[in-house]
């Protein structure tokens, strides 16, 4: 798979093999996916150390954060985005930053919502450690316990410029029906 990368205890795999039912793509059908697949891998690091498609098997890491400490004092929250960020799975955490490596704003207009507690860290690795374990904890807020997950668990790069960024970016690689 090329890159090794860490898997954190919130990630997960996705193993799909794609020539047998229910998806039994042709040898036709396969290439193109697999085709698709390899540009992305050649075009963008991230993706290449989380996604391969091998001998017709498709494997990917995912991510989904859900409290593992329940307070029932607390209202449940769970916040579903459309699929995945590379970057953010590769690293560990939703949204850990813009595609030009900046803080990304979602985690300002949730704290500023009350669903998270502000967080500023030197580092982004630092601030998605901490939130992480915020969430996992059930301490991310006073008032919510609060999830994150996806409706597509498929990652794309997060940049708009990119080919196959975002849902659109599934769509376009052939994964969801038309």
């Amino acid at each position: 798979m090329g890159n090794p990368m860490k898997i954190h205890s919130h990630n997960y795999t996705v193993k799909i093999n794609l020539i047998a039912p229910p998806f039994s793509l042709n040898s036709k059908q396969l290439r193109r996916i697999t085709g698709r697949i390899n540009k992305l891998r050649d075009n963008y690091d991230d993706f290449r150390a989380i996604c391969s498609c091998e001998n017709g098997v498709l494997r990917y890491e995912s991510e989904t954060l859900l409290p593992v400490k329940v307070d029932g004092s607390k209202q449940k929250v769970l916040v579903v985005y459309g699929n995945p960020a590379t970057q953010s799975v590769k690293n560990g955490m939703f949204f850990f930053s813009r595609a030009d490596g900046g803080r990304h704003s979602l985690w300002g207009k949730l704290a500023k919502a009350g669903l998270v507690y502000p967080i500023r860290k030197e580092s982004r690795d630092e601030e998605a450690d901490c939130r992480r374990e915020m969430i996992l904890q059930g301490a991310s807020s006073e008032k919510y316990l609060v999830g994150l997950t996806t409706y597509y668990s498929f990652p794309t790069p997060g940049s708009d410029k990119a080919q196959f960024s975002g849902v659109a970016g599934v769509e376009t690689l052939g994964f969801l029906a038309k």
